[in-house]
């Protein structure tokens, strides 16, 4: 009963997914990530569906997409772009970030800010290597908290990331990390290749 159950769960997260997928902006993808090339600071953001396992905070100055804060310790969102960026995650009480797609100015304002900056790159089309997944679990394990995850939009690579902790943090399942996943935007279908590598 407990499988059915489970089951039941997947393919109702599944139709959420494509339902939510089909209605995101899928314009000018960026060749190498997959992301969206260009921010549009007021397009406007559909918040994934409320849960127990997550808050979603939403918008926040300086941060691309939204926010969603796992627990005490770990905030997922978009991309840091302005100082206002790290006022915002100042609010939260974040002391270190954890970047897929860290960029000059990021480290130049995690810096002068006294932010821990650390950087786990990797693209939708290869996943995680094992280095990168032991890098990541290292940070999450040993690194000062609150942390803050990105990739550019942070529904992909930087829902990865939230897996990972997930798992390795919460000592969460497989399946029950999944399921957040394409709650928050994530695909199981399109992001399998990044799935694969952390089931490696």
């Amino acid at each position: 009963m407990n499988k059915l159950k489970k089951i039941i769960t997947l393919l109702i997260s599944l139709i959420i997914m494509v339902t939510v997928g089909s209605c995101k902006n899928k314009s000018n993808p960026d060749t190498v990530s997959g992301a969206t090339a260009k921010y549009v600071q007021n397009e406007k953001i559909i918040l994934p569906p409320k849960s127990d396992s997550y808050t979603t905070i939403g918008s926040m100055p300086g941060l691309k997409g939204f926010v969603v804060k796992y627990d005490d310790n770990f905030y997922r969102g978009g991309e840091l772009y302005s100082k206002k960026g790290i006022q915002s995650l100042k609010s939260l009480n974040v002391s270190t970030i954890l970047s897929v797609t860290p960029t000059e100015v990021e480290r130049k304002m995690a810096k002068e800010h006294g932010l821990k900056l650390f950087e786990v790159p990797f693209t939708k089309d290869i996943g995680l290597s094992e280095v990168d997944l032991q890098n990541a679990i290292g940070i999450f394990k040993k690194e000062n908290m609150p942390i803050y995850v990105h990739c550019h939009g942070g529904a992909h690579r930087g829902g990865i990331l939230g897996l990972v902790y997930r798992i390795y943090k919460n000592n969460w399942s497989l399946e029950k990390a999944l399921l957040e996943y394409a709650y928050l935007g994530g695909s199981l279908k399109d992001d399998q290749i990044m799935i694969q590598s952390i089931k490696k």
